[in-house]
């Protein structure tokens, strides 16, 4: 990727969307160790990429994950979620 960017045929290597601290915290040592530094998007940028991806995301054709139970084994096994806690249990109907 850094040779891709150096030739001029990307202009930005980022990631997105990991879950876990320690992977984003290696990701930024890795990057850092190439010379590369990371910046969060401005507001601008936010609304730009928001606006151009709202309708794919809406539906959630391309992270069914996301928006079904197809993916999630605690909607197989609710038992391993324990009881709710009481002040949650008042709030159900």
């Amino acid at each position: 990727m850094v040779e891709a960017r150096q030739a001029g045929k990307l202009r930005v290597i980022g990631f997105t969307g990991h879950k876990d601290p320690h992977i984003h915290l290696h990701m930024l040592e890795v990057a850092d160790a190439h010379g590369c530094t990371f910046r969060p998007l401005s507001e601008p940028e936010v609304a730009a990429l928001l606006s151009k991806t709202a309708t794919a995301a809406a539906g959630g054709r391309f992270e069914p994950f996301k928006v079904s139970s197809i993916f999630d084994a605690t909607a197989e096994h609710p038992e391993w979620l324990g009881e709710e806690q009481e002040r949650l249990q008042a709030l159900m109907p």
